[in-house]
């Protein structure tokens, strides 16, 4: 992605594939923390940057639920 699109900056460790996939659902308890993750670091950076994170439905329904 990162070839396809060098005008973007991409975060530090950004994997082209993603490491973190199973074939098992993801309990809502462990969306819940990594929406947590997510909102902590989207928070406590001060930049003066536009963030604008994308997920399906039922993450995005825990990252309310956390917000």
């Amino acid at each position: 992605m990162q070839s396809e699109f060098p005008n973007f900056v991409f975060e530090e460790g950004f994997e082209e594939e993603d490491v973190t996939w199973t074939s098992e659902r993801e309990t809502r308890e462990n969306m819940g923390k990594r929406a947590k993750l997510v909102l902590d670091r989207i928070f406590q950076d001060d930049r003066d940057d536009t963030c604008a994170p994308t997920s399906c439905l039922s993450q995005m329904a825990d990252t309310f639920l956390v917000f």
